[in-house]
């Protein structure tokens, strides 16, 4: 990588003691790096470079819309608290940040996700896409290359990336995808009288999906509150290169 673009989440605790080491080790290590603030994109970014971020899951979503724009790599430290999507812990800096500068960890390719309705689109979705009914519950049908393939009567359905799979899918008891994976993984919320089942579907074509009643939108966890009865979900055009 020609140069890695450090963004700390300077709101946690964490942070400013684990920054100080990362900066100290990269420069004992010879690379390249600038410390830049999370929403400063005026910069010269290369698809060859990468962005290793401080920080928890909410920092990993911000940061990875950022790298899927520039097709540049990404990794993590977490000085967060789960930390589900980062690479290593605030114990682990020296050694994995030296294999990761000598290039001994390897990156995987993420697919994402994309959506439209009603002219409305959005692209990368990383995580999942939520449909919340506007009452007690939705009748949601899901189409796949135009045939219906599950049907469901729940108060929101959630549809999940291989990233996403661990998030709220898992919470709904959901199953987790490899993130290398071309599937979705379909799961109700609060499924009428408890049958609700999950679906991992591959993205090879457009799901449709669509209620009669009224739904919300929830994508990566900010909510839109406009209502819709129909989105069609797809592959991104790109891959998120995340380390492993």
């Amino acid at each position: 990588m020609s140069k890695c673009w450090l963004i700390p989440n300077r709101k946690k605790e964490k942070t400013p003691k684990a920054l100080s080491t990362v900066e100290a080790l990269l420069t004992k290590l010879g690379q390249d790096f600038e410390v830049i603030d999370l929403h400063d994109e005026d910069h010269d970014f290369k698809s060859d470079d990468f962005i290793l971020f401080l920080g928890g899951d909410g920092t990993f979503l911000r940061c990875a819309r950022l790298a899927y724009r520039y097709d540049m790599g990404i990794a993590g430290i977490n000085t967060g608290t789960l930390g589900f999507l980062t690479n290593a812990s605030q114990n682990e800096i020296d050694t994995w940040l030296t294999c990761f500068i000598k290039k001994e960890k390897r990156l995987e390719n993420c697919p994402l996700l994309a959506m439209s309705c009603e002219g409305f689109i959005q692209e990368p979705i990383i995580n999942d896409i939520v449909l919340h009914s506007l009452g007690a519950y939705n009748n949601f049908e899901v189409y796949y290359k135009d045939e219906l393939i599950y049907k469901t009567s729940a108060s929101a359905l959630i549809i999940a990336s291989g990233i996403g799979s661990t998030g709220i899918n898992l919470s709904a008891y959901g199953p987790v995808i490899m993130r290398e994976s071309h599937n979705v993984a379909l799961t109700p919320i609060c499924a009428l009288l408890g049958k609700g089942y999950s679906l991992v579907v591959p993205l090879e074509a457009k799901l449709s999906i669509a209620s009669k009643e009224a739904f919300n939108l929830e994508i990566d966890g900010k909510s839109r509150i406009d209502t819709h009865h129909k989105i069609e979900v797809y592959a991104a055009k790109k891959k998120l290169k995340h380390l492993l």
